[in-house]
């Protein structure tokens, strides 16, 4: 009787521990399958490189000095700089070959600095981490001036972008028009 009971007891821990390492690998298996989240209002370094997807977005830029301009979709990330491989090439030699990156994120689009000798200022400000995109606003990487001329929602009727939507005949008159004005008042 007494081997007995031992074998059984044996046999059982080690079916508890073949479980329990199961258990384990499963777990780790799940973990590393889920894809992490990314808060947009964290701006510490470590933050993840890559935005969760959350919409798609048709966004119009605007460079002052060259008059180029860009037309894009963003599906999830797209970035500015010099590389060959960004999204928005640019050419000035004052901008990093990543500098920033813009980001489908909520309900709209954030722009996060990438860049550690070359500044971004959006609206005035410099950005360290990531900062909400509105149409409208002026961005500033190294020496280039570049304004987001509509953000779009992929889907959404076009009369409702920026750029097509007109004001009121009353509300006209107070309304700067940055394509009609010289390059001078642009800014």
């Amino acid at each position: 009787m007494g081997i007995e009971l031992f074998i059984a007891i044996f046999l059982g821990v080690i079916a508890l521990a073949l479980v329990a390492i199961l258990i384990v690998f499963l777990i780790w298996f799940i973990k590393r399958k889920t894809p992490a989240t990314h808060n947009p209002r964290d701006n510490s370094p470590e933050q993840s490189s890559k935005t969760e997807f959350v919409g798609e977005y048709t966004v119009k830029l605007s460079a002052q000095d060259s008059g180029e301009s860009w037309t894009k979709t963003v599906k999830g990330d797209i970035y500015l700089g010099r590389d060959e491989d960004c999204g928005i090439r640019l050419t000035d030699g004052s901008v990093s070959r990543k500098q920033c990156r813009i980001s489908s994120a909520g309900q709209g689009l954030i722009i996060t600095n990438l860049s550690e000798t070359n500044k971004t200022i959006l609206n005035g400000t410099q950005i360290t981490g990531s900062n909400p995109l509105q149409s409208g606003d002026k961005l500033i990487l190294g020496r280039m001036k570049i304004r987001i001329d509509y953000i779009q929602s992929v889907g959404e009727p076009a009369a409702s972008a920026l750029e097509t939507q007109p004001a009121p005949a009353e509300e006209r008159n107070n309304v700067l028009d940055l394509d009609q004005t010289t390059s001078k008042d642009w800014w």
